[in-house]
């Protein structure tokens, strides 16, 4: 084994190549994924491994139990070679061994130019009340049941498929993007992660966003309202999931459909190529920048070009 020896304000530090073993595990697992490139989109740690840390947390049901992915993850936590740096995750579930104090949260990819072409007049009634197309149970890799979605998107199946205000299906249809438009409430439940794209698209889309995913770290706090944009719904409160948007007013619907409609609160959830102003790029941006010492309530407005990253508290410059 190499040993380091280095100088450091006048004492002599000593250093291990441990470092190394690190390394070429997270090159293997970049490897990993790189070959997996499909799945990233759906995977909570995709798109982070591809920027220096993967952790399999997407697919925890057997499937994922079987091959230990998710055991192995959550037994080594994140890579000793990063528990310093300040990740860039899609948003995930708190208090998971793979989330670290200090990240970024960002949105998974959805995209922009398949979406801009299925726009339809904003006009268009919104004649569905409820609206929801994908997996009800995943028998492939569930088939004992209670482990995908911890039951919730089986509970809205069960409870609500012959209900005449939920348009809930299997089928993906290619009016999807349309149909969502057409919708006053899109079902965002979890899945094998607490998060996916249709998220995304019920802000892009203006459908008010129902959230069935306790504890989901959601991206851009400081841009996104999102206690007043969408509805949070508790996984064991599925069975009521009809009685509680029935009985939101009126007025609060309207109030976060205007919400909703605003369209730097679209670009902010956005990848655009190339990058524009107030996009989700730039989110990432202005939060790197907060980990620089500053003064609280500084950081990048519309139309500022310099951020003052000089002066600020000692305790900004966290977790380093």
């Amino acid at each position: 084994m190499e040993m380091v020896m280095k100088e450091h304000n006048g004492e002599l530090s000593v250093r291990h190549d441990n470092w190394q073993k690190d390394l070429n595990g997270l090159n293997s697992e970049v490897r990993y994924a790189e070959s997996n490139t499909r799945k990233q989109s759906r995977g909570l740690c995709g798109r982070l491994a591809m920027l220096g840390h993967y952790c399999h947390y997407e697919e925890v049901g057997p499937k994922a139990r079987s091959s230990v992915k998710e055991e192995k993850a959550i037994e080594r936590g994140i890579l000793t070679l990063l528990q310093r740096a300040t990740l860039v995750q899609t948003f995930g579930q708190r208090n998971h061994v793979c989330l670290k104090d200090g990240s970024i949260t960002i949105p998974p990819y959805a995209p922009p130019q398949k979406m801009q072409a299925h726009l339809i007049p904003p006009e268009t009634p919104r004649s569905i009340f409820v609206y929801f197309r994908g997996l009800f149970y995943d028998v492939g890799n569930d088939p004992e049941g209670g482990y995908y979605a911890r039951g919730a998107r089986a509970s809205v199946w069960e409870n609500f498929k012959d209900n005449p205000l939920f348009d809930i299906s299997t089928e993906h249809p290619t009016t999807y993007y349309e149909d969502m438009q057409r919708a006053v409430f899109c079902l965002c439940p979890l899945g094998w992660a607490p998060w996916s794209p249709r998220l995304v698209e019920a802000v892009i889309f203006g459908c008010i966003p129902v959230i069935i995913a306790d504890d989901i770290v959601l991206p851009f706090a400081d841009a996104i309202p999102w206690e007043e944009i969408g509805v949070f719904v508790d996984e064991k409160d599925v069975p009521n999931l009809d009685t509680i948007l029935t009985s939101i007013p009126p007025e609060v619907i309207l109030r976060k459909q205007r919400l909703l409609a605003n369209p730097s609160m679209k670009q902010a959830m956005l990848f655009p190529q190339p990058a524009q102003s107030g996009d989700a790029f730039h989110q990432i941006l202005n939060g790197l920048a907060r980990k620089l010492p500053h003064e609280k309530g500084v950081y990048l407005k519309s139309g500022e070009k310099i951020l003052n990253w000089t002066a600020g508290p000692v305790g900004d410059l966290k977790p380093w």
